[in-house]
């Protein structure tokens, strides 16, 4: 039998290693499919049956971001008061405090947490949830206010970095938080100056103002450039993706760039490609917001319509009967968006196992 991930989805099943069905009315087998003969082994197929985006509740006003990390899924609402999904009511409950930011990754289901960290309005506090349930203070470097925080997996090369987590300065220097066995502080990474990070997948990229792509190298503790020009770059267990779109504002759903001569261009979707070191388009998909974790690969185009990457045939389908201003992908928790009216909402697939005979 092909052994199936057993993943924790806050709003599907819980998979696992035997053949099991569940209900779609949709695409259910016919009363006069035929009964197969009984055989000794079987081997289990997932079909996603129709699906789409559901509110969840419990913010007190209106959404401004949602994030999924590994193990949890944390908002904000425009006031800045802060919110935690609980797993039990499948809805949001409030935090003690207020943020400007907040971001969360790198944790799992058996050993680690997620890191969680927020910033405030004035840009001068750093905080990051602690094992005991409540905000600390980070000190940060002098002088060097940290604007922006990503966290994934890491490699622990140096028994320093079991996660990476990384932070971005309002001068856009690039620091590298040291934990474990080393303490706890940041250390900044010299090398170019970055306006975006991105970690997941155990990877770590960067985008220089320019849109240059810049890749992490653990073993020699610095970022190697990367043949490419970017706008927006997202990391995953599924590879990295990146956007270019050379609009120089956000044209409200019309989805184009436009280069010199008065030349419309669409925004370009494009996937690395480890073998030759470049990156690679992907045809006829012009995305304007992109995102990657556990549950693949999603994009969004300038209307806002959703669509989700078909691994096999590489191209993006859409997700119907939603629009949303905003996606993020958890490695462990599912999807999840703030749609038009700035309510959370998140992606519930109900998941069919179908039993298909394999020979003895």
């Amino acid at each position: 039998m092909r052994h199936l991930a057993r993943r924790r989805l806050g709003f599907s099943l819980w998979i696992g290693a035997t053949c099991a069905l569940s209900a779609c009315a949709a695409e259910r087998t016919p009363a006069t499919a035929p009964v197969q003969p009984a055989v000794r082994l079987q081997q289990c197929e997932i079909f996603a049956c129709p699906s789409n985006f559901v509110p969840v509740p419990g913010l007190r006003s209106a959404a401004s971001a949602v994030v999924a990390g590994g193990n949890g899924v944390w908002a904000l609402d425009d006031q800045g008061a802060i919110y935690r999904l609980n797993e039990r009511t499948k809805q949001f409950d409030a935090v003690p405090g207020t943020l400007a930011w907040i971001s969360a990754g790198g944790g799992n289901f058996t050993i680690n947490e997620d890191e969680v960290w927020g910033g405030t309005a004035h840009i001068n506090h750093t905080f990051f949830w602690s094992s005991f349930q409540v905000w600390h203070e980070m000190d940060i470097p002098p002088a060097e206010p940290i604007r922006f925080v990503a966290a994934g997996p890491g490699h622990n090369l140096d028994e320093c970095h079991f996660l990476e987590v990384w932070g971005l300065s309002v001068a856009n220097h690039v620091f590298r938080l040291s934990s474990g066995n080393c303490g706890r502080y940041w250390e900044q990474i010299q090398g170019p100056s970055l306006v975006t990070i991105a970690a997941g997948g155990g990877e770590v990229w960067g985008l220089d103002a320019t849109g240059q792509v810049f890749r992490f190298d653990a073993t020699t503790v610095s970022f190697k450039q990367v043949t490419g020009t970017l706008t927006r770059i997202a990391v995953g267990v599924d590879g990295v993706w990146g956007i270019l779109d050379r609009s120089p504002v956000d044209t409200g759903g019309a989805a184009i760039a436009r280069g010199g001569g008065g030349v419309t261009l669409a925004p370009q979707v494009f996937q690395y490609d480890p073998a030759t070191g470049t990156f690679v388009e992907i045809p006829n998909a012009p995305m304007k917001t992109i995102a990657a974790g556990g549950n693949g690969v999603w994009a969004l185009d300038g209307s806002g319509n959703v669509f989700r990457l078909q691994a096999v045939t590489r191209k993006f389908i859409p997700v119907p009967n939603v629009t949303l201003l905003s996606l993020s992908v958890g490695s462990g928790t599912d999807v999840w968006g703030i749609d038009q009216n700035h309510q959370i909402r998140a992606f519930v697939t109900p998941t069919r196992l179908i039993r298909t005979n394999a020979p003895p």
